[in-house]
């Protein structure tokens, strides 16, 4: 039995898996193996892969019989690990040597269900970010993970008794019900900041552009999936049920002024985060209460009225350096409204007029 079975949902990356297994054969834990499920790519992305499984016995190819999505990719990897932790890696991005052996030890030592290693984000215009806040919320609170799916390794016994599993048909935001879903059940959560997976930010990729109609529907079934499922679990602390609640209730009434300006679709998700509110067992929640009263109302009108003036989610950030190590000035940029700081603190607004 290895270690640690590393899952890959693979569709159509082969001009980027070769550094992923590279990254991954060169562990310092040997003890793993690597599951490629491939999600019946239309390039040469199996080829690729078959070239690995001939010189590296600890590779495996699985393909599907016809294309699913990366939530059914990831549960065939579940189902078919043998190792006693599981950890996924998409094939876009790549680990340090070390990942696997100290994701381990750590979680071997704190007989925990699962652990957190850091993340490492690189854009495509060359600037990276360390995400140290998330490491950090894990370690106060398990509730605190709700990040993403491969950022950790987890108890394979554990994934399976409580049958934890990626959502079918959800093309964005699965991995927010998974990992939620693992904090609700598991005993002890942990992580670990000196190595890093490192997470590739594509001009293509989901989180850079904006929102189709697809992926807010998308959203919008996460956002229910999560609270109906944590409103049926009484032993949940109010804690860590607004922990959870406001997570997916911000992803539906402030994130998506980020992602998109169609009227139709924000009010769409005004419409959730009003029913979110609705059947949310701690009302309290909601800590915004210039909003609360066209909540309580069932007004999607007066609220994308209300929020189209107020959002404050980050498009784009400008910094001006001085050496290269102190930020002077940082230039915030959103949908509505551009903000200015100097030395971190805001300085002035420039207000767009409401769209």
């Amino acid at each position: 039995m290895p270690k640690i079975s590393v899952v890959l949902p693979c569709y159509n990356v082969a001009k980027y898996i070769s550094a992923c297994l590279d990254s991954l054969l060169n562990q310092t834990l040997r003890d793993i193996e690597i599951i490629c499920v491939d999600d019946k790519s239309g390039d040469n992305t199996v080829e690729v892969i078959k070239q690995y499984v001939a010189k590296d016995a600890r590779v495996r190819l699985i393909e599907q019989k016809k294309n699913g999505g990366v939530s059914i990719a990831r549960n065939t990897g579940i189902d078919a690990a043998s190792g006693e932790y599981i950890g996924f890696v998409d094939p876009d991005d790549w680990v340090d040597a070390d990942y696997y052996e100290k994701l381990y030890n750590k979680i071997i030592a704190e007989n925990a269900d699962v652990c957190a290693g850091n993340t490492k984000e690189h854009f495509a215009s060359g600037k990276t970010q360390v995400r140290n806040d998330i490491i950090n919320n894990i370690m106060h609170a398990k509730c605190y993970f709700s990040y993403t799916v491969w950022c950790a390794i987890y108890k394979t016994s554990f994934i399976r008794e409580n049958k934890i599993y990626c959502p079918a048909g959800i093309t964005n935001g699965e991995d927010t019900v998974f990992c939620i879903r693992c904090a609700m059940m598991a005993t002890k959560i942990t992580g670990i900041k000196n190595t890093y997976y490192h997470y590739v930010h594509h001009d293509n990729s989901a989180e850079s552009k904006y929102y189709t109609e697809k992926h807010v529907s998308s959203r919008i079934r996460v956002a229910n999936m999560i609270v109906d499922m944590i409103n049926s679990q009484e032993h949940i602390s109010e804690y860590d049920y607004v922990r959870y609640f406001n997570k997916v209730f911000n992803q539906v009434c402030w994130d998506m002024f980020e992602k998109t300006t169609r009227r139709d679709l924000l009010l769409s998700s005004l419409e959730c985060a009003i029913s979110l509110y609705n059947k949310s067992k701690y009302k309290s929640c909601i800590k915004n209460s210039y909003i609360v009263p066209y909540l309580c109302c069932n007004d999607a009108e007066g609220l994308y009225n209300k929020l189209s003036v107020v959002s404050n989610n980050m498009l784009n950030v400008v910094a001006v350096s001085l050496f290269k190590k102190v930020t002077l000035f940082r230039i915030i940029k959103s949908l509505r409204r551009t903000k200015v700081c100097f030395l971190g603190i805001p300085i002035f607004y420039i207000t767009l007029e409401n769209r």
